[in-house]
């Protein structure tokens, strides 16, 4: 009994030392992803009229191509929640057209079955 229990205490810790290290992973690339995506604004402090009009546009500009990347990925899944429902529908009426009548209960004499099945063969 005691080998069980150690054995599910070493599972345990194993599975405790993955999940953290997934997390460590997980958390890495999203810092990575995010380092490469949103990029440092530049020291507008120093910038002159014309240089802040040139940021504004630059960074009204990804903030469109942000928006439509959004609505793209949305409207891909709101399709794919539709076709997921769609057939999740298909399948139980399908599902529903199959079902299997309740046999009946006959009495029959040992006889008569015989008489039955020899007759079907």
């Amino acid at each position: 009994m005691t080998e069980f229990a150690d054995i599910k205490k070493s599972l345990l810790q194993k599975a405790k030392e993955l999940l953290a290290s997934e997390v460590a992973a997980n958390s890495s690339a999203r810092d990575e992803a995010l380092q490469e995506r949103v990029k440092p604004l530049p020291d507008y402090a120093s910038m002159d009229e014309e240089q802040l009009k040139q940021l504004c546009r630059e960074l009204h500009a990804s903030i469109d191509k942000a928006d439509e990347q959004r609505y793209d990925a949305e409207y891909k899944i709101e399709k794919h929640n539709k076709e997921t429902e769609e057939l999740k529908r298909k399948h139980a009426e399908l599902k529903a057209k199959m079902k299997k009548p309740a046999l009946k209960r006959i009495r029959m004499s040992p006889e008569e079955m015989m008489s039955t099945l020899l007759a079907a063969k």
